[in-house]
């Protein structure tokens, strides 16, 4: 069993920049595989504030809520393929309409072959102030193609929808 646990204030990149830790769990004993840090790791990242595995462990997704390429605290999203003790990033994910303070990334899951990515930016105001929005992507090799994207029917300010999500196995919606 593959275990992904994220550090999201860990310092070693930079001050909170965050650090993913995947461990090999077989009965009660856990042993540290590797370590994961943001290929672009900055100050106040949050680099693994999410993190999600496929059902056998080779595809990880890895949310850093507060990362800036896009715009401040606008988010991203990493995946990586994992084989044994090595990760690769496979590509970055920002949101298509990102702006400051969205938080994408603030939750990520992957569906169990790691072909579906579901994506919450709790920060996002396209509905209303701070409503939240959610977004589904196709995953296939390094291509991220974007599905859909959730907001509330009921949307008011403040609602943080996407601060958690979770797909089923197959990541039909």
């Amino acid at each position: 069993t593959v275990l992904a646990v994220g550090a999201h204030l860990q310092d070693s990149a930079a001050g909170d920049a965050g650090k993913v830790y995947l461990f090999d769990v077989s009965g009660s004993t856990t042993t540290l595989r590797t370590t994961i840090v943001a290929p672009d790791a900055a100050a106040s990242d949050n680099f693994g504030v999410s993190v999600s595995l496929n059902s056998t462990g080779t595809v990880l997704a890895v949310g850093a809520h507060l990362q800036d390429s896009a715009a401040g605290d606008a988010g991203k999203v990493y995946l990586f393929d994992v084989s044994g003790s090595t990760t690769t990033l496979r590509t970055a994910v920002v949101a298509p309409d990102a702006v400051a303070s969205d938080r994408f990334g603030i939750s990520v899951s992957l569906n169990s072959t790691g072909t579906v990515l579901a994506v919450g930016a709790n920060g996002q105001d396209s509905a209303a102030l701070g409503a939240g929005k959610v977004y589904l992507f196709d995953v296939s090799g390094n291509t991220t193609t974007l599905r859909t994207t959730v907001t509330a029917p009921d949307a008011t300010a403040s609602d943080y929808l996407g601060y958690s999500v979770s797909l089923n196995s197959t990541g039909t919606v």
